[in-house]
C-alpha cells in the first residue's frame, strides 16, 4: 500500500485494528445471501456485497443501530434484511 504524500511512519499500533473476521458467521451469511438471491432471481451481489458481509462477520452487530454502522449497510438494507441478518449473528 502507498502512504499519503507527507505522511511519516506507520500509525500507532492498534489504531487501525479491525475486529477479527468470524469465518463461521461469514459462511452462514454467504449461504443466506445465496438463498436470498436465488429466491429473488437476482445475482448475489445485488442482495449484499462481500464487503458488507465481511463487515457483519467482523463486527457481529447485536441490534439495528450496530448493523447500520457496518460499511455498506444503509437504512434500506437494514429495513429489508436486518431481522434475518441479526438472527444469523445471534445463532452463529
Amino acid at each position: 500500500t502507498r502512504r499519503a504524500r507527507g505522511s511519516v511512519g506507520a500509525s500507532a499500533p492498534g489504531a487501525d485494528a479491525e475486529p477479527s473476521l468470524d469465518g463461521v458467521l461469514l459462511g452462514a451469511l454467504m449461504r443466506w445471501r445465496g438463498a436470498e438471491a436465488k429466491r429473488r432471481r437476482i445475482p448475489a451481489f445485488r442482495v449484499m456485497t462481500n464487503a458488507a458481509l465481511q463487515g457483519i462477520a467482523a463486527s457481529r452487530p447485536r441490534d439495528e443501530r450496530a448493523l447500520l454502522a457496518v460499511k455498506g449497510i444503509g437504512p434500506a438494507l437494514a429495513a429489508k434484511y436486518g431481522p434475518a441478518l441479526l438472527e444469523l449473528v445471534r445463532s452463529s
